[in-house]
């Protein structure tokens, strides 16, 4: 039997490169799955994995900013 790591919303974004806020939007959005047995989220080092693999290949998603305009 093995034992299934568990990350923080904070340790998960380090190891996603990305702050704590966006990891709170994929959740909501359902892109990153995650438990909240109690007051904190919780997500599992496999699905951390998961996700980093189906968006290994993706193109980043549009910001909904307009380009500067270079001078």
């Amino acid at each position: 039997m093995t034992a299934t790591k568990f990350l923080l919303v904070q340790e998960a974004a380090e190891q996603l490169r990305t702050d704590r806020w966006q990891v709170y939007r994929w959740i909501n959005e359902g892109a990153l799955r995650a438990t909240k047995p109690g007051r904190r989220w919780l997500i599992t080092q496999a699905d951390v994995d998961e996700y980093l693999a189906s968006t290994a290949n993706r193109a980043p998603r549009p910001t909904g900013r307009r380009p500067r305009r270079v001078l």
